[in-house]
């Protein structure tokens, strides 16, 4: 704490320093090129003048100061974005297999300068038979009350989580877990997705920390097949949901 206090002050004097320096250079070339304007300054101007020249001095030192440090800031922080899932097949070439849970891949890249380090990551697979604003809402506020739970360790465990650096071609990506233990997908659910008479959706969230503190980043999607496919669930695409689908602070 006192270091950072000792480093924003010589910060504020190197500033402070700079916009005097500047007053004195301007008030110099005043008086070479212009005596009047020096004489006139002498004898007339008002005391408010040069309170005022101070405090724009002084606020002009603080607000550069202030900028520096944010700029050093923001250069350390890291971004958190989710690609579109993936169906799991499990080596067999069967998407979504009957009699197994539905599965898909939520794949995180890292965007920054820095490392994202200590990253808690979770995420569900839900089955509904639409994918109404009103559906998305039902699932994604149950899927937080799930990552509430899940996250309350998240201080004291993250030192043991891994991180993930910006390019380096690693795999940060979270299978997601079926809504409840048992699910399983059925014949009946299967030829609902086929058909979108029912509506998988991926859920998933990561807790990580960089320079500027922690963050959580959210993702949120939803399947469409295109029953016309030569073969069960080749042509899906993932749509994001209407919300979300964000980064915040912590």
């Amino acid at each position: 704490m006192l270091s950072d206090i000792v480093e924003y002050i010589l910060a504020f004097l190197d500033n402070w320093f700079f916009w005097i320096g500047l007053a004195m250079l301007i008030g110099d070339l005043l008086e070479k090129f212009i005596p009047e304007v020096k004489q006139w300054l002498e004898r007339c101007a008002p005391r408010w003048l040069l309170l005022g020249l101070a405090g724009i001095f002084f606020f002009s030192a603080g607000f550069h100061t202030w900028r520096e440090e944010h700029a050093k800031v923001m250069a350390q922080a890291v971004y958190m974005i989710a690609e579109p899932p993936a169906l799991v097949d499990n080596n067999t070439n069967i998407r979504i297999p009957i009699g197994q849970p539905l599965q898909a891949d939520i794949y995180w890249k890292v965007w920054g300068q820095s490392p994202a380090r200590g990253i808690g990551s979770y995420s569900i697979c839900y089955i509904r038979k639409d994918y109404s604003d009103a559906t998305q809402d039902e699932v994604i506020t149950d899927f937080k009350n799930r990552w509430g739970d899940i996250i309350k360790n998240y201080e004291s465990e993250k030192s043991n989580m891994p991180d993930s650096f910006p390019n380096s071609g690693e795999k940060n990506y979270k299978t997601c877990k079926p809504e409840n233990v048992n699910d399983k997908i059925s014949v009946g659910i299967r030829d609902d997705l086929k058909v979108n008479q029912e509506v998988a959706f991926v859920v998933g969230a990561e807790r990580f920390y960089d320079g500027t503190g922690e963050q959580e980043s959210h993702t949120c999607w939803y399947m469409e097949n295109n029953p016309q496919a030569p073969a069960d669930f080749t042509a899906i695409a993932f749509h994001k949901c209407h919300t979300y689908t964000t980064q915040v602070s912590h």
